[in-house]
């Protein structure tokens, strides 16, 4: 909205204001970012201690995260499919328990999920899962990564805020 403020004949014109409300409809109904592909890969490392936890690297951009906190990343609508590097320890006598989103429309097996039991040899685990998006979108993620605990969170945008989780990965005692 905009208006034009003028004068004829050194009169001022008469005007007023109100206070009004614009509403707008969404038109386009974003969805959850959904994993279409995912490979995994196990091998032994020689030395884990020098080694996070966990190291998630978002590939186009090169983002790399492997320090215990949280964090918000944004997605450009032109990286797509979205690709992830993820890489665990997987000690002795631990497994690790992997889920990742892929189906909005699912009623039910809405996850991927992967087991490993943990020994001395392939201790390094390694997903690369793709996900992709139903319409070319900005995409806010956030990222919690603990002592035995990653997760990512997509914020969706619509008329309301949801936010659902498209990849945990969790270390537990065998």
């Amino acid at each position: 909205m905009s208006y034009t403020w003028g004068t004829w004949t050194q009169s001022q014109t008469p005007n007023s204001h109100s206070q009004i409300w614009v509403g707008y409809q969404f038109t386009t109904i974003f969805t959850t970012l959904e994993c279409f592909s995912i490979r995994t890969s196990r091998k032994q490392v020689i030395d884990l201690n020098i080694l996070p936890t966990f190291n998630l690297e978002f590939v186009q951009s090169g983002q790399i995260y492997f320090a215990n906190g949280n964090y918000d990343y944004s997605v450009d609508k032109s990286l797509t499919p979205l690709r992830m590097n993820v890489q665990v320890k997987c000690e002795k006598n631990k497994k690790i328990q992997a889920n990742f989103h892929k189906c909005n429309s699912c009623s039910v097996q809405k996850t991927y999920s992967f087991k490993y039991n943990c020994f001395n040899q392939m201790n390094y685990i390694g997903f690369f899962p793709l996900f992709q998006q139903s319409f070319s979108q900005y995409n806010h993620l956030k990222v919690s990564i603990q002592s035995l605990q990653l997760e990512i969170i997509h914020v969706v945008y619509n008329q309301i805020i949801t936010e659902t989780t498209i990849v945990t990965i969790s270390i537990l005692d065998q």
